[in-house]
């Protein structure tokens, strides 16, 4: 948690927004790990809305300072970090990323939540009394933060993906591990039906998501590269490619944390009594996996927001979902194919596939009508 924290929200807003001097001064020490980095969005009552922010920022008389008041909560490695990327609506209502240094005057952070998981990873509440921030340290132009904010969650919800997934797989060995050594009616119980079906399930997810992944990850090289070809920043490369396939990394996300939880709620069941135990690793994963379906959107957020990208970019001629809903409503209409059935590998998987792609575009229809 704290690597992922540090190497991606920590960073990364500086490295692709920062100014020059702001990347000289920062990221060297954040690549080194001399220093730690934070992100502090979400507050008590700022969560999935994120943009109903009230911590405020104000110009000092002088201006020479932001003046921020507020308070942040939930904030990941906020115990020990040096660097903090922080968002506050300057005069009320800008939104705006700044740069906030541990040790700055007014800011401070409280102790460490007592969490149901993930007790190795630092999180705190971030105060900001009267805090005096440097004007050098604004983020990014004044209310542009939530292209900051919502830019740098593309990839973290593709990373989180990628943690869920090597959790998953954890768990799952430690589950098969278990099933082969332990016995019931002197036999492994690996070799009961029932335990085979939750491992082989277990699998096929593991593996559906491991696919998904990686093919989305190709796609976001393949337009990153495609972009510096066509003279772009390395920084707009990067984000335009997370852009592109944004409703992509939603989904990753949301598959992932359902997967990590499946595999940690199967993986208690194969171990029994004993997965209920502190003694064994399975239950502290069990504990640790709930989170992934909160943070970096909550998994409701990322479902609507699949939906409601998928038809934005429809509206606006990006994806081509009403040409293909026509053509279903044709067929709808039209004489059935009855056919010999075609028997090549994969042809019943293919039209399973194809019949749910074609009950989405009825739906989405539907959807544009209303």
């Amino acid at each position: 948690m704290a690597i992922a924290a540090h190497t991606g929200i920590g960073t990364l807003p500086i490295l692709y927004f920062g100014t020059e001097e702001q990347k000289q001064k920062y990221i060297p020490k954040l690549i080194t790990g001399e220093w730690a980095g934070a992100y502090g969005l979400t507050e008590p009552n700022a969560g999935s809305d994120a943009l109903s922010s009230k911590t405020t920022a104000k110009l000092s008389e002088d201006g020479k300072h932001y003046i921020l008041n507020g308070q942040k909560c939930w904030i990941t490695n906020g115990g020990f970090a040096q660097v903090y990327t922080v968002f506050a609506k300057v005069d009320g209502d800008k939104f705006t990323g700044f740069i906030v240094e541990r040790g700055t005057e007014g800011f401070t952070n409280g102790p460490e939540e007592q969490k149901m998981g993930i007790k190795g990873s630092s999180t705190v509440q971030l105060y900001f009394q009267d805090a005096k921030v440097p004007v050098e340290n604004v983020l990014g132009e004044i209310g542009k933060g939530h292209k900051i904010a919502f830019n740098i969650l593309n990839i973290g919800r593709l990373k989180l993906c990628a943690a869920a997934l090597g959790g998953a797989k954890m768990a799952f060995e430690t589950s098969v591990q278990y099933a082969k050594t332990r016995e019931q009616f002197k036999q492994p119980i690996a070799n009961f039906g029932a335990i085979k079906h939750k491992i082989a399930e277990m699998a096929i997810r593991i593996f559906a998501a491991e696919s998904a992944l990686y093919r989305t990850a190709k796609w976001i090289d393949e337009w990153e590269k495609k972009l510096l070809e066509e003279g772009k920043p390395f920084n707009e490369s990067l984000l335009g490619a997370a852009e592109e396939y944004a409703i992509e990394c939603a989904m990753l996300k949301v598959y992932g944390s359902e997967l990590l939880d499946f595999v940690a709620d199967e993986g208690v069941q194969i171990h029994g009594g004993n997965g209920f135990s502190a003694e064994y690793n399975i239950s502290r994963a069990y504990r640790d996996s709930r989170i992934n379906r909160i943070y970096e959107g909550t998994n409701e957020i990322n479902r609507l927001l699949t939906l409601d990208m998928t038809l934005k970019r429809a509206m606006q001629g990006r994806l081509n979902l009403m040409g293909p809903a026509m053509e279903v409503q044709k067929e709808l209409m039209s004489i059935p194919d009855f056919g010999e059935d075609d028997e090549t590998p994969f042809t019943a998987e293919r039209k399973l596939i194809a019949n749910f792609k074609k009950a989405i575009l009825m739906v989405s229809g539907l959807r544009y009508k209303n």
